[in-house]
């Protein structure tokens, strides 16, 4: 039997959507090749010290009301209808950064509950650099 035209489409939704529940692994590692293209369209790396390992990478809202919308919207960040809105456009990134786990820790401690700020952080990129004078350091302001 030949389908065609939203007979084809309804079928192949079905026969994905049955095979999907199968492999609970497919899940996973789509969800992170989706975070992948995510974070390269955010830059790949923090923007304070310049990591950029995507295990070590989050997606720092700056507007905490955004951030509340988002939740209430996507559900968490982490969500995959959130990700496709960063990628088809449809959810501005003008209020999004990408930072290191190190670094939104920082953000939160500084910006959000005014903290001492008298903190360096420094990223040392092993593959680019082998002795500790070519480190990469930034000091957050």
């Amino acid at each position: 039997m030949v389908y065609t035209g939203e007979k084809k489409r309804e079928y192949d939704r079905e026969w994905f959507r049955k095979r999907k529940l199968k492999n609970p692994e497919y899940q996973s590692t789509y969800l992170k090749r989706l975070r992948l293209r995510v974070l390269e369209k955010l830059g790949g790396r923090c923007i304070y010290c310049g990591c950029d390992i995507p295990e070590a990478l989050e997606i720092n809202h700056k507007d905490k009301e955004r951030k509340k919308q988002d939740k209430s919207k996507y559900g968490t960040v982490n969500n995959k209808s959130f990700f496709f809105k960063i990628l088809n456009g449809k959810r501005k990134t003008d209020d999004l950064e990408l930072t290191c786990r190190i670094c939104n820790a920082w953000y939160y401690l500084v910006k959000d509950k005014n903290i001492y700020n008298g903190w360096k952080i420094i990223w040392n990129d092993s593959e680019t650099s082998s002795s500790l004078d070519k480190d990469t350091e930034r000091t957050i302001q």
